[in-house]
């Protein structure tokens, strides 16, 4: 059964959405109905109807979750949305917001909907100060999804911090371009609406300068969450080398380390990482769980940065070219000792630089006097 639509759930994870699902409406006409606890909003267009699911689409209409779902249509271009103040946030805190919107440009009668592409332009955005209007600067805008009749990218997601105890939650729906015969409409059908608590994350990197690969690991929490309520599942992982712009590592991965294969001595790396959790309550039209149905991101979280050094190999050969075992090398920068290493068996020692230039090199005395020849400093 579909939770009830008049209060948002309960629980320290639970979704604050009111009417999340919506499954009850408001509005004396049927063109003009929108989702109790929801209020429509046109920023242009000239004729935006909003209108009950099942009113305008009988059994078939898109939904999500439980029965019934929003509908926003038109002929002509239109930008449109609802939104919802929601309460019972805590300032400081991380939440994640998702909504499923499901566009279709014209009508569904067409071999590939995917040439109309870019003809509808779905976005979720939220408004931390609680404000009524969707052109205010301080409105957070998640990415823009206008892929049509596409229900593998119908998850609308963003996260975002609470600076109060309330927030706004925008739906947007921008219809480009207008229908081409009166039959038509561009319509967008919108459901399973969340705003829950936020997976935190933490990237975890050697505190030591690494010569070469090394390990970083993470980890992600849903803040004092039971694990019935909420549970993390994925990881997205990414770095970026010196300044230059962030760039996939890992993406939907289960595991929590992995050695890190780009590096390069005398770079710089940073990684960030952001946990997907799971949370319950999360139902499908038959009364099933959906898998994935209400996984949502939580804030990148970055890592201190590690700087590689450059490794100076230097040999230890006696006069008959044989290696020499535990001569103790220095690594000096303008004349202070920065690194020592002593050979191993084959009469090498790895010294690693950390700033990634090298001055000097220079054997000490062993302990019987004057160091043998030295050959091949590197």
């Amino acid at each position: 059964m579909a939770p009830s639509p008049a209060a948002a759930q309960t629980g320290v994870a639970a979704n604050l959405t009111r009417n999340w699902s919506f499954e009850t409406f408001e509005g004396t006409y049927r063109e003009e109905r929108v989702g109790q606890y929801w209020v429509g909003f046109q920023v242009s267009g000239t004729k935006v109807e909003f209108w009950q699911g099942t009113q305008f689409a009988g059994t078939n209409v898109e939904r999500i979750d439980g029965r019934d779902s929003q509908i926003i249509k038109g002929d002509d271009p239109y930008d449109a949305g609802v939104y919802q103040i929601v309460s019972g946030l805590r300032a400081g805190q991380w939440y994640s917001a998702i909504a499923f919107v499901l566009s279709v440009f014209q009508t569904s009668a067409v071999e590939d909907p995917t040439l109309f592409d870019g003809t509808i332009v779905k976005q979720i955005g939220i408004d931390p100060t609680a404000g009524r209007n969707p052109l205010s600067p301080d409105v957070i805008w998640g990415d823009p999804v206008d892929k049509n009749m596409d229900r593998a990218t119908w998850g609308q997601r963003l996260t975002f911090e609470a600076v109060g105890t309330s927030a706004t939650f925008y739906i947007r729906i921008q219809a480009l371009q207008g229908v081409s015969h009166e039959s038509y409409d561009n319509i967008a059908f919108i459901d399973g609406a969340q705003i829950r608590l936020a997976p935190v994350s933490q990237a975890i990197v050697p505190e030591t300068v690494a010569p070469g690969p090394f390990e970083v690991s993470w980890k992600s929490v849903v803040p004092n969450a039971w694990p019935q309520e909420a549970k993390v599942v994925e990881f997205d992982v990414q770095f970026r080398d010196g300044l230059g712009p962030w760039q996939d590592w890992l993406l939907h991965t289960t595991v929590g380390s992995a050695v890190f294969p780009h590096s390069v001595p005398g770079h710089e790396y940073t990684f960030r990482v952001r946990g997907w959790a799971e949370y319950s309550g999360a139902t499908s039209t038959t009364g099933g769980s959906i898998s994935g149905f209400a996984q949502i991101f939580g804030p990148w979280a970055e890592s201190a940065p590690v700087r590689l050094g450059r490794v100076v190999r230097a040999t230890a050969h006696d006069n008959r070219g044989f290696p020499v075992y535990r001569v103790p090398f220095d690594l000096l920068r303008d004349g202070t000792v920065v690194n020592t290493m002593l050979t191993d068996g084959a009469g090498d020692a790895f010294l690693a630089d950390g700033e990634g230039e090298v001055y000097s090199v220079a054997a000490r005395d062993t302990l019987f006097g004057a160091p043998p020849p030295i050959h091949n400093v590197v």
